[in-house]
């Protein structure tokens, strides 16, 4: 069945089908580069499995484990981005070859990595604000220990580690398409930042359940395996275990392959229909040279208007 890009609103619902109905016409093509995302996520394990001890869990940050990890996290975003590419060329009914794919996702990078350490630097503000407030209550001996200020003073420190738990999350939300207006739409670190957060603005609720519901479905699946006696390792809700084998890593990293497209469609779903919503409110700056540019063009066509008809008139005298 063809994709078919959305006229409409759509609800959370309409959306997730619809983010369905471009992951399955899709998946054939984006499963093998998904499977290769999801091997080289699976790397650390699998060398941990086959060297028989745990090597990437080392304490000192400059090792070349830790290297070998950030070199692996750029691997993941550049092959991400491609699918991105693939899936927004299926539903405008483009067909580039897989190399062109991986070009757009290697000549995007460092647009996406300007936007993420953006991001990180925000996540960054929000938690040493929450760290600092602990040390100020700290400072005024509004500590927890034990008496009839130990309930107070919890409460106390818990409300400024819960705001900047919250206030990340919504952060997160808010620049959650950052990604795919890089790649779609061409737009900067920053612009696509400001992009995704004029878009989430007043529907960020309506993204957020679209962003959770296929991690939901995908843990839910996971729990399924691992009721039928499969060890997978479920990273939200379990403590790091280092004692897995093959086989229970081998199938995580097909489930993992098997839901990557899923997410990547309901990102590029969920991103037209919001722009569907706000229609011409978002748009993408032109820089102030081209706006210079086009209002040359502008006016000498207007020019050749006015004069084209005295011509006219000349000639038939």
């Amino acid at each position: 069945m063809p994709y078919a890009p959305s006229t409409q609103v759509e609800s959370v619902g309409q959306t997730l089908t619809r983010s369905w109905d471009l992951y399955r016409a899709t998946f054939l093509k984006a499963f093998l580069m998904a499977l290769v995302l999801s091997v080289i996520e699976f790397l650390p394990r699998l060398i941990t499995i086959y060297v028989g001890h745990e090597t990437f869990a080392i304490n000192t940050h400059f090792n070349y484990y830790r290297l070998l990890i950030v070199i692996d996290d750029i691997i993941e975003i550049i092959i991400f981005a491609a699918i991105l590419w693939r899936m927004q060329n299926t539903a405008l009914g483009r067909h580039e070859s897989l190399e062109t794919d991986y070009r757009t996702g290697l000549k995007k990078l460092p647009a996406i990595i300007g936007a993420s350490c953006i991001q990180l630097f925000l996540y960054a503000l929000v938690s040493l604000s929450g760290i600092a407030t602990v040390l100020f209550l700290d400072k005024y001996d509004i500590s927890p220990d034990l008496g009839a200020r130990h309930a107070l003073a919890m409460f106390l420190h818990g409300i400024p580690i819960m705001l900047q738990f919250f206030v990340n999350l919504y952060l997160f939300v808010l620049f959650y398409f950052y990604m795919a207006l890089i790649i779609t739409e061409a737009n900067g670190p920053i612009n696509s930042l400001e992009h995704s957060a004029r878009l989430v603005w007043s529907r960020w609720w309506y993204t957020f359940w679209v962003i959770v519901t296929p991690w939901l479905v995908y843990t839910i699946v996971m729990l399924s395996f691992k009721a039928l006696g499969v060890n997978l390792h479920i990273f939200i809700i379990e403590v790091p275990v280092y004692s897995m084998t093959l086989l229970p890593t081998l199938v995580h990293i097909v489930l993992f392959a098997i839901f990557i497209p899923w997410f990547a469609a309901t990102m590029l779903v969920q991103l037209r229909n919001l722009e569907f919503l706000h229609g011409p409110l978002v748009k993408v700056r032109v820089k102030p040279a081209r706006e210079g540019i086009l209002k040359k063009i502008k006016k000498k066509a207007s020019k050749i208007k006015k004069r084209a008809p005295k011509k006219s008139a000349s000639r038939r005298k």
